[in-house]
């Protein structure tokens, strides 16, 4: 197989990924034909560089079996009809937009976000898939018995975000998917003219709107750069972050209305191509909580897509509503996902200067703020918070990278 090329089957074919090293930015109208002399482009140097063949062992690769079934603990009420990405465009069943929402113990936000997506959503061919994470709230029930048309897949257990998001994918058989968080909420009528300017802009492979706090401020990730080392360390460093403008730059003007390109979007409201799926694979499953959409569109990126915001277009999201239930697993996972991130796309030394960055702020942080607050006010509770965090930061073994962890027999080599 060609070192650079990536391909993703339903009976678990070798993905290869393009060494970062050539990756270049790419945008034009004829974004296939780009990306097809890019790989090509890939296997020459990787051959000039290595000595080898383009058939050689590569120095990355993974097989993944997006229709490997769902392991045990997660195969409660799943639909049995497979899904195979690739065969999808041919249903003529086929909708405009697939939307996935996953819910965890948010069960009134939950009814909120359907019943608004639904009043506003009319003369879309919209299909809507709730993936219900195990929530003793009642979700299920609700959603079973108030919107009959919505597929519900109910899991046993907490499988994470990532991978109750892939079991949405899998079944969606929309031109266009959406990741949407159960916590948020329309106020107007967002996905249709988004869309309509998706389909105006062919190089652009995932959009979002601006989302908003419930009093109106603006979320800063609904268009922000992409992750960095130094801006990740500085969120742990600054106890209030100020206001963060919006990353924004302007696309080519379309007759549908305003759409910039950014570097990265929120994954609470997040519409993707079909292609997308079927050029860089599913979601990260290695991610549990935090850090999928950031890789998800960093990959995206990576073989010439851009990313962009529609900034006129509003959706109120009620920020943390479900991790907010648990902070110190809630940072715990965010300490993991932040590692895994900084090794799978920088390697050892971009993960050993987070680890000993991290763990200075922490440190740092204990013997200031903590302190004060164990000293003079009797709370001792974010004192040993933080020294969990240190003992993640400093201790935690990443694991597997992939780049898509989407099925028990993915493995990879690096």
């Amino acid at each position: 197989m060609s070192c650079g090329r990536m391909v993703v089957t339903s009976t678990g074919s070798m993905v290869r990924m393009s060494p970062s090293s050539i990756v270049g930015r790419m945008v034009g109208p004829d974004i296939s034909k780009r990306r097809e002399r890019f790989r090509e482009s890939s296997n020459r140097a990787y051959s000039r560089r290595s000595g080898r063949s383009s058939r050689s062992r590569c120095p990355r690769y993974v097989f993944i079996s997006l229709n490997a079934g769902i392991s045990a603990p997660y195969r409660a009420n799943v639909s049995r009809s497979g899904y195979n990405l690739q065969a999808a465009t041919g249903r003529s069943a086929m909708c405009d937009l697939s939307i996935i929402i996953v819910s965890h113990n948010t069960r009134e936000l939950t009814a909120r976000c359907l019943r608004s997506l639904f009043a506003f959503a009319r003369g879309l061919r919209i299909e809507v898939i709730v993936v219900e994470n195990a929530s003793e709230d009642g979700t299920a029930r609700l959603v079973r018995e108030e919107f009959p048309d919505v597929r519900l897949i109910e899991n046993a257990m907490n499988v994470g975000f990532a991978r109750a998001c892939n079991q949405g994918l899998r079944q969606a058989r929309g031109r266009y998917v959406m990741l949407l968080n159960s916590d948020t909420e329309f106020c107007a009528d967002v996905l249709g003219p988004l869309l309509r300017r998706l389909d105006a802009h062919p190089e652009v492979g995932a959009a979002g709107p601006r989302l908003i706090y419930p009093n109106g401020r603006t979320q800063h990730y609904s268009a922000a750069r992409a992750k960095s080392l130094l801006g990740t360390l500085a969120q742990y460093s600054i106890p209030r972050r100020r206001e963060i403008p919006l990353h924004l730059k302007p696309l080519d003007p379309s007759p549908q209305g305003p759409l910039y390109e950014t570097e990265s979007i929120s994954g609470a409201a997040m519409i993707v191509r079909r292609e997308v799926l079927e050029t860089v694979g599913l979601l990260d499953e290695g991610f549990f909580l935090y850090g999928e959409d950031a890789d998800w569109l960093l990959r995206m990126r990576r073989v010439g897509y851009k990313i962009a915001c529609a900034p006129d277009l509003i959706l109120l999201h009620h920020h943390g509503a479900s991790s907010r239930q648990n902070e110190e697993r809630r940072e715990i996972e965010a300490v993991k996902s932040n590692l895994r991130y900084f090794a799978k796309h920088g390697g050892r030394l971009p993960l050993l200067l987070f680890r000993l960055g991290l763990a200075l702020v922490l440190i740092l942080r204990m013997l200031s703020l903590d302190l004060a607050r164990a000293l003079f006010r009797g709370n001792g509770a974010r004192f040993r918070r933080d020294l969990v965090l240190l003992k993640y930061a400093l201790a935690h073994r990443v694991g597997e990278i992939t780049p898509c962890a989407c099925s028990s027999s993915t493995r990879v080599r690096i």
